[in-house]
């Protein structure tokens, strides 16, 4: 079981971050002021509001599978009262957990103008890449055999395109795992020659699942959940 929640900054007013920013709880609050950059900022604050958003869901009995594309200047203000609930400790590896839901698992990411979360039933991670430009030194530093393969096979647009892809689902898995990305990349492997994804794998003596979604254009999601 899994809940996928997103939204995008680009189009969203200053007032609406300084009205969401006052609701986060002190912690989220606090690390979100200290981020210089604004656009930085405002997609720290996005994603305490869908960790408000998913926990409030959670509490009123919404477990389906479903994805949520939350609007930020819609948000209800009863929809807003339980990102106060949304306290996090850090667990192994410094993963996140909600102090007061400790067996509902959540992982977030935010890259360009979009923030995303995953929770689910079983330990996760999730991650989410605009694509850029990569260069050749980086595929060969990061990627498997096959999975260089399948990215310097192609050309311009669609080489970035292979290796965002890759390196955002290896990134999920870094999450899902709780360690960090000093690990070598190169021994995770998420798609063959191809570029066909291995759904099923054993990482660090466990079994995870491993899938991706096409939510946005230009963006590349991935999500892991452990078996």
């Amino acid at each position: 079981m899994q809940r996928i929640y997103l939204t995008d900054i680009s189009k969203i007013e200053d007032e609406v971050f300084d009205r969401l920013m006052k609701l986060l709880p002190s912690d989220r609050r606090d690390r979100a002021s200290k981020i210089r950059k604004e656009s930085e900022r405002k997609l720290s604050v996005a994603a305490g509001v869908l960790l408000g958003a998913a926990l409030s869901d959670y509490v009123r009995g919404s477990r389906d599978e479903a994805i949520c594309f939350v609007q930020l200047d819609e948000v209800k203000t009863e929809e807003l009262c339980a990102i106060a609930e949304t306290e996090t400790e850090s667990g192994d590896h410094g993963k996140p957990y909600l102090k007061k839901y400790p067996e509902l698992f959540f992982n977030l990411s935010h890259s360009g103008s979009v923030a995303f979360l995953v929770w689910a039933d079983v330990p996760v991670g999730c991650d989410v890449q605009a694509v850029r430009s990569c260069s050749e030194r980086l595929v060969q530093k990061a990627c498997s055999p096959s999975e260089k393969q399948y990215v310097l096979s192609a050309e311009g647009e669609e080489r970035d395109l292979r290796f965002s892809r890759i390196w955002c689902l290896k990134e999920s898995v870094l999450k899902a795992v709780g360690i960090g990305i000093g690990t070598r990349l190169s021994e995770i492997e998420t798609v063959d020659e191809q570029g066909n994804l291995y759904e099923n794998a054993d990482w660090f003596e466990e079994e995870w699942e491993l899938s991706e979604k096409e939510l946005l254009p230009g963006y590349c999601f991935g999500i892991c959940k452990r078996l």
